[in-house]
């Protein structure tokens, strides 16, 4: 394991053993440490303009730290007149921390873009909670008290190597699955020393007339410093004739907030046995399930475990084109993988074997596309949701025009109008209760706000019943109407450079006598 260039932020090493992992995880712990600070008080600034100061305290190590940064996101941070070299990885952190995202901010020059990030941390509120390690700023969290909450590293894994050992005989860390680079740790236990925990899926294996491949239980852990991975656990499927692994059911999660400790990851260690149980019997559940429709299926699973609308369309794009390829290829099996975010619970996956009913229809539906619409030079309708279509719209007629006469439509019936008016009227009704909904909530919810003070939960038991009560803190930083206009006038060339100008319409229909 080269060591040499640990502070670079492409490092990255895998573990032959635990023992080398903690040890480590320790050495990590060392080089590193954690610092609060008022947000307002941080400045990001180009590593240029700090050459100097870098310079006068430089050694063999800082050199090579400097260098690589200038390979890298070429900011440091000033904290309080000391300067940082800022790890790529750091960057997200300090974004959410200023209030600001979009891709628009990658275009700008260093200089500008910390202007732009340095104005949104100075009227920040609340506190920063800084990880510096191995040289460099690695993360900038939120430091309030319901904020980030640091779960070392070194602990987590010996943790749940000590409870495995334990509780689950045979367990055995899965050689080289250990890794850490400067976002996220992880590493794979198999549970082979449990094979009751499968003893229902092979079970209904067998009754399914289905192969049984050798799978084993298998547990995975990640956690990390930086926002990328709460501590969590997942339960797993390791088959040990192809090496793959598959997931069972959601993994056992802890987020780094909400005062959250090493106490709530080890009560976490402890739903691993049932969650095996849960997931193992579910899988058997599905078996005796036909499905008749699996595109369709596929799509009522994505949206059940939460997957993005936009992910799930894009999904079945993917789909279909790969479906086509196969077509013109000839091939009978393919994969599609998605990662979206560069976030592991995004990932999707997919294996399509060929289906030639459905190939034919696809091909159908080309064959028709072309004849009707390309060949005849006609524009298609418009199809899906109404919003997609209303944007399509308006991106393609082009912005408003106030200039251009009063339009007479024919050809369409007004029954649709009526129903917009209808339609109106009874969205102005259901608005005027809800106001009133809300206002009775709230005269409610007084007596109780005031026993709560600046307390977020509390309980109350009438005899039959136990009510949980939360009043939680919504906190967000955001550049309000003043402070966007005082960015206006005093610094017109950030303002010019970041803001950006957009067109919304509104339909409306008032209906008077002919």
């Amino acid at each position: 394991m080269n060591e040499t260039r640990i502070y670079a932020d492409a490092f990255e090493t895998t573990f032959a053993n635990t023992k080398e992992m903690l040890e480590f995880l320790a050495e990590r712990a060392k080089a590193s440490r954690w610092i609060r600070k008022p947000t307002r008080m941080l400045r990001l600034v180009p590593l240029e303009k700090e050459a100097e100061t870098i310079e006068k305290a430089c050694t063999k190590q800082l050199e090579g730290i400097v260098e690589d940064t200038e390979k890298n996101t070429q900011l440091v941070l000033k904290i309080n007149g000391e300067v940082y070299p800022v790890r790529d990885c750091a960057m997200h952190t300090i974004l959410k921390r200023a209030g600001v995202s979009g891709t628009g901010l990658r275009k700008l020059e260093k200089a500008t873009y910390a202007k732009v990030i340095n104005y949104c941390l100075k009227v920040a509120r609340g506190d920063a909670l800084i990880k510096i390690a191995d040289g460099k700023v690695s993360a900038v969290h939120g430091g309030d008290e319901h904020d980030y909450c640091v779960l070392d590293m070194e602990a987590v894994f010996s943790m749940t190597c000590d409870y495995l050992k334990a509780h689950f005989s045979g367990s055995a860390y899965l050689e080289g699955s250990g890794t850490y680079d400067h976002s996220i740790a992880s590493a794979m236990w198999t549970l082979e020393g449990n094979q009751e925990l499968l003893d229902t899926y092979r079970q209904a294996l067998k009754d399914h007339d289905l192969e049984d491949k050798a799978l084993a239980p298998a547990l995975r852990l990640t956690t990390s410093d930086v926002a990328a991975s709460g501590a969590n656990l997942y339960p797993m499927m390791t088959s040990k004739t192809n090496n793959r692994t598959i997931s069972l059911g959601s993994p056992i999660k802890l987020s780094h907030d909400k005062g959250a400790t090493l106490q709530d990851f080890r009560k976490n260690l402890d739903k691993i046995f049932s969650r095996y149980q849960e997931a193992m019997n579910g899988i058997s559940s599905l078996m005796d399930i036909e499905i008749e429709n699996p595109v369709n299926c596929l799509h009522l699973v994505m949206k059940e475990i939460k997957i993005s609308q936009k992910i799930r369309n894009e999904v079945e794009n993917y789909v279909l084109q790969v479906r086509h390829y196969m077509a013109v290829m000839n091939i009978k099996k393919a994969y599609i993988a998605c990662l979206y975010g560069n976030n592991e619970n995004e990932f999707v996956y997919r294996f399509l074997e060929r289906d030639e009913m459905e190939e034919q229809e696809l091909i159908d539906q080309e064959e028709y596309f072309w004849h009707e619409y390309v060949e005849k030079k006609v524009e298609p309708p418009y199809n899906g949701k109404a919003d997609l279509v209303l944007a399509s719209i308006r991106r393609y007629k082009g912005f408003a025009d106030k200039t251009i006469p009063e339009i007479t439509i024919s050809g369409l019936e007004s029954r649709s109008l009526e129903r917009f008016l209808m339609l109106a009227e009874e969205k102005s009704q259901l608005e005027r209760r809800k106001k009133e909904i809300d206002a009775e909530q709230k005269a409610l919810s007084v007596p109780f706000v005031e026993l709560l003070g600046q307390g977020c939960k509390a309980v109350m038991e009438d005899g039959s019943s136990r009510y949980k009560i939360t009043y939680n803190p919504t906190i967000r930083t955001q550049i309000g109407k003043e402070q966007m206009e005082k960015l206006k006038i005093q610094h017109p060339d950030i303002y010019e450079e970041y803001a950006s100008t957009s067109e919304s319409r509104t339909f409306r229909i008032k209906k008077e006598a002919a």
